[in-house]
């Protein structure tokens, strides 16, 4: 019964397990005839796990000064409280020190993670293109590493427009078509449009602490993911 069981196993791996996937990406959601298809090859060595991912991005730009990033620290809190603590956890940081990814893609950091976002201060620019690529880039890798399995998550916190708006939505419309990636945006007293309501999986406008905190809990919430078979009951 254990060769069986193995075998079942291996040839589950080899049906499922390693995958291509192809992915149309248009340039302007308007513009079909920039088309161009991309084909993530699993070219790494990897693991089919189920871990989840969640890539973190705050504006800590000049407009969030004052009660906007003290009230987004207190909701990034909470929100840690709920994320599972196998999760994945990644953090692209812009304020008046700093603009890059602070925390890279993994386990085992949410002290840092906690540690970082009590020192943020808030100032500077919103480069927002900038952060979703490298958001965009650690995913990706991540989920080659999980042969495709597990959820992936991109989620953005802002009070504003970027500063290359153009860039800012092409790189919106391509993480869109990414099936395997759920960008959850939330507009922290955001006035009028902001490309991230076309293209999020979910988009949420928030007011205050308490309707931030909600909007990042949902942004936890169980999604459709991969259950593993349990052969010996086969």
């Amino acid at each position: 019964m254990k060769y069986i069981n193995l075998l079942l196993f291996l040839l589950f791996l080899a049906l499922f397990g390693c995958k291509n996937e192809k992915i149309d990406f248009y340039e302007d959601s308007n513009l079909q005839e920039n088309f161009v298809q991309i084909e993530i090859k699993f070219d790494i060595e990897g693991k089919a796990v189920t871990t989840k991912n969640f890539y973190f991005i705050l504006d800590a730009s000049g407009s969030m000064s004052g009660d906007k990033i003290r009230i987004a620290k207190e909701a990034i809190f909470e929100f840690l409280k709920i994320v599972p603590e196998d999760a994945n956890l990644g953090l692209f940081l812009f304020d008046s020190d700093v603009t890059k990814e602070m925390i890279p893609l993994g386990n085992q950091n949410r002290s840092k993670f906690v540690s970082v976002i009590k020192e943020v201060d808030a100032g500077g620019g919103t480069p927002l293109t900038e952060s979703l690529e490298t958001a965009l880039e650690s995913i990706t890798l991540q989920y080659k590493k999980q042969l495709g399995y597990g959820n992936f998550r991109i989620i953005v916190v802002t009070d504003g427009e970027a500063d290359n708006s153009s860039s800012f939505s092409r790189i919106c419309s391509q993480i869109s078509t990414y099936s395997f990636i759920d960008l959850y945006a939330i507009g922290f007293q955001v006035d009028g449009d902001h490309p991230l309501k076309r293209y999020s999986r979910e988009y949420r406008s928030a007011e205050s602490k308490g309707e931030l905190t909600k909007a990042l809990k949902g942004a936890v919430s169980e999604s459709e993911s991969f259950d593993s078979i349990d052969f010996d009951s086969l």
